[in-house]
């Protein structure tokens, strides 16, 4: 007969092992890499997102949504959005990019009040979408840092960007190493990972009857 002790205690530890491997705390700057050719390249491009929950227990109307987002459909009312990290992970692996925290002019542009209010008014006044003016990065750093930038770093598509000179100015105070670029990640190795915990876990509670 199985121990149902042991079960639950091993239940429990796969529960933890889940949450802890995807936490992000509310106004994370969240990126995804996109057009990836293969493991270890540069994406052609990332995807920007806010991370608002629900496990940061801040409610701001995201129901059971993870981030909040423009999706640059065209044809939406407004594609300023609340949606699901799942949807919109695709194969590759998204990471926390708070990339100007280390600056001291956004030191306190980040409490969550601020947050809280710039995506309110950005539900409320989205405007057009546009690729070099008004993209998804512009979205996710004037919510986070009140500064609307795109840079696109660490991508092919980087080149395409131009800083304006008050920006350069902001970025020459980014450290080296909080300026990494981000080479694309397969979600699968994360997801192969948890399966085999999983498969060990099984196998260890049939061992038991």
């Amino acid at each position: 007969m199985k121990n149902p002790i042991l079960v639950a205690v091993i239940v429990l530890l796969a529960i933890t092992v889940i949450q802890i491997d995807g936490k992000y705390k509310f106004g994370d700057i969240i990126v995804f890499p996109k057009k990836c050719f293969m493991k270890g390249a540069r994406p052609v491009y990332k995807h920007y997102a806010i991370y608002v929950g629900p496990s940061s227990e801040i409610d701001i109307g995201q129901g059971d949504n993870d981030i909040f987002h423009r999706t640059g459909e065209y044809t939406l009312k407004t594609d300023c959005r609340f949606d699901k990290l799942e949807t919109t992970r695709g194969k590759w692996k998204e990471r926390v990019d708070n990339y100007l925290d280390g600056i001291p002019e956004m030191k306190n542009a980040t409490n969550e009040e601020d947050i809280i209010k710039r995506i309110n008014l950005t539900i409320q006044n989205c405007r057009e979408y546009g690729v070099f003016g008004n993209n998804c990065e512009h979205l996710a750093t004037y919510v986070r840092y009140g500064l609307k930038i795109s840079l696109q770093r660490g991508t092919l598509a980087k080149f395409l960007f131009r800083i304006p000179s008050k920006v350069r100015k902001i970025l020459g105070g980014i450290k080296k190493d909080e300026a990494k670029e981000m080479s694309c990640e397969s979600v699968h190795g994360t997801t192969n990972r948890k399966g085999n915990f999983f498969s060990r876990m099984t196998k260890k509670i049939k061992s038991l009857g």
